[in-house]
């Protein structure tokens, strides 16, 4: 896990090929966005216990504190019909029901609100 007080990692699901590197009228979170992470947006140097947030859009959808030993390692699937989505990550999970067509773009993502060099390590394996 980074060592950064405060960093995000996740996915977002989108019917439309929506997000390029250095537009800025772009909501990562307009269709449905999750994601995992530590430290609070109020004040991103204080440094948090692991947490989760699911946005379906652009609204939370669900929320809160988990505990993973590192790496953090993110599990979704999705039901036979499309509509149902779990995600299994430490020790929680969440799930949610989405619009098929959401799941046209996959987009992975991390990010920090510091200056300098970051990196989150991603792994993405696709079943």
């Amino acid at each position: 896990m980074p060592q950064e007080a405060y960093w995000r990692a996740g996915f977002a699901l989108a019917p439309d090929d929506y997000i390029h590197e250095g537009r800025s009228d772009v909501t990562i979170f307009q269709y449905f966005l999750f994601h995992i992470g530590q430290g609070g947006h109020v004040d991103p140097k204080r440094s948090t216990p692991l947490n989760y947030k699911a946005y379906k859009e652009g609204h939370v959808g669900g929320a809160g504190p988990f505990q993973s030993r590192s790496p953090v390692e993110l599990t979704a699937h999705f039901s036979t019909d499309r509509r149902r989505l779990t995600v299994a990550f430490g020790d929680g999970h969440y799930e949610t029901y989405l619009n098929p067509a959401y799941l046209r773009y996959l987009y992975v993502l991390a990010w920090a609100d510091r200056f300098g060099p970051f990196r989150v390590p991603v792994e993405l394996v696709l079943h």
